[in-house]
């Protein structure tokens, strides 16, 4: 799948190993390039969330349309999908999204 970081702050850190960890810890600079090369590997978000990898669900609320995926506790990683259609977004076709936004790192709970 191919991803996108719209987390200024984040696409920075992802780059440099130690700032990861100043900012995230190191377990969860682990977890999160362990997640975004999980989401570059896999075909789609369907099978993403078929396969439970990362626990990956969906999200409601404020975040409405988005999706979470596990992270050291209680960190998420909320990720948006692009769909490829109007069609497939409307009737939530997930197996349609090739590319997903990394919107941000933060504790929801």
């Amino acid at each position: 799948m191919e991803i996108e970081i719209k987390d200024r702050k984040l696409a920075k850190r992802y780059h440099c190993k130690r700032k990861m960890e100043k900012e995230y810890g190191s377990k969860n600079a682990k977890m999160i390039t362990q997640r975004i090369n999980e989401l570059q590997a896999i075909a789609n978000l369907g099978l993403m969330m078929s396969s439970e990898l990362g626990r990956c669900h969906k999200l409601t609320g404020n975040y409405k349309g988005l999706y979470g995926l596990a992270l050291q506790e209680p960190f998420r990683m909320i990720i948006e999908p692009v769909f490829e259609t109007q069609e497939d977004e409307n009737k939530g076709r997930l197996n349609a999204v090739k590319k997903v936004i990394i919107r941000k790192i933060i504790d929801y709970h």
